[in-house]
């Protein structure tokens, strides 16, 4: 499709009308000749047609322009209204969210060469929760309705390690581990602790007769998990720490890779 005369042909066309007009004149020539006649006539009126929709186009553009705008800005306010009422159920149900993962606390034992968790055995470092009893979505896991018992569905974490290393473990512990993880999906707060959609450990302090192993590799998080034997053998090479020293020292290790994470303790440790 070829495009529309521009302005250089309009103004030749418009000179040679006038020098044609003239000539007629001098000469005496009542009209031109039919066919040119018509062609004129043509051109004359899709002209002003096309200066119809050119006229058209513009207003659509104001138009478009104006609602482009209006749009914009009604969006920002749905927008702030949606996160409004999330907030208002996550607080009426407990839920949380976060930039960032939540943090929070896990113990395992060891049997079998595995380790356990309080219901499954878990042979990698992430956790992606289920619902046992209740169907629905698996974005509406874990429940905060109800509808699977009192305890509820989830991936469950703990606020701190040292009142969940007084409470789980035995007045001497041999075997265990204690993790620090990430809590991320739908997360429901409790007293005490959470359910979590997802679960991912990123930090470990093991306890192997009186050994202690701690790391924050991801590589030796993944063995560990899919093997604890080898990774627990090489703890034995390091000092045994005292008994009564013992859940302090997992302890302070965790939080400090709690800390190293969470970046409002990284604030207000600089503050």
């Amino acid at each position: 499709m070829k495009p529309p005369p521009d302005d250089d042909v309009t103004i030749r066309i418009a000179r040679l009308r006038a020098e044609l007009r003239n000539q007629q004149r001098r000469y005496g020539i009542a009209e031109s000749p039919p066919h040119l006649a018509r062609l004129e006539m043509a051109v004359d009126r899709r002209t002003a047609r096309l200066a119809h929709v050119r006229s058209q186009i513009a207003e659509l553009e104001a138009e478009l322009h104006r609602l482009l705008t209006e749009v914009d800005g009604f969006a920002k306010g749905l927008e702030a209204l949606l996160g409004d009422e999330l907030e208002r159920i996550r607080n009426a149900y407990g839920e949380g969210w976060s930039p960032v993962p939540i943090l929070g606390y896990r113990i395992w034992s060891i049997l079998d060469g595995r380790l356990h968790g309080a219901r499954l055995v878990w042979t990698t470092p992430h956790m992606r929760a289920v619902c046992p009893t209740a169907g629905g979505p698996a974005d509406e896991i874990p429940h905060s309705d109800g509808r699977c018992g009192r305890l509820g569905c989830g991936v469950y974490a703990a606020k701190g390690i040292r009142p969940l290393l007084a409470e789980i473990l035995p007045a001497r512990p041999v075997h265990f581990v204690a993790g620090l993880v990430e809590l991320g999906g739908k997360v429901v707060e409790h007293e005490r602790g959470y359910r979590a959609a997802d679960a991912e450990v990123v930090a470990v302090a093991a306890v192997y007769h009186d050994r202690l192993l701690t790391t924050d590799d991801p590589a030796t998080i993944a063995r560990l998990f899919a093997d604890p034997g080898p990774i627990l053998e090489s703890a034995a090479a390091t000092a045994a720490i005292p008994p009564h020293r013992l859940r302090t020292t997992v302890a302070d290790w965790l939080e400090s890779r709690e800390r190293a994470r969470d970046p409002w303790a990284a604030l207000g440790d600089t503050a």
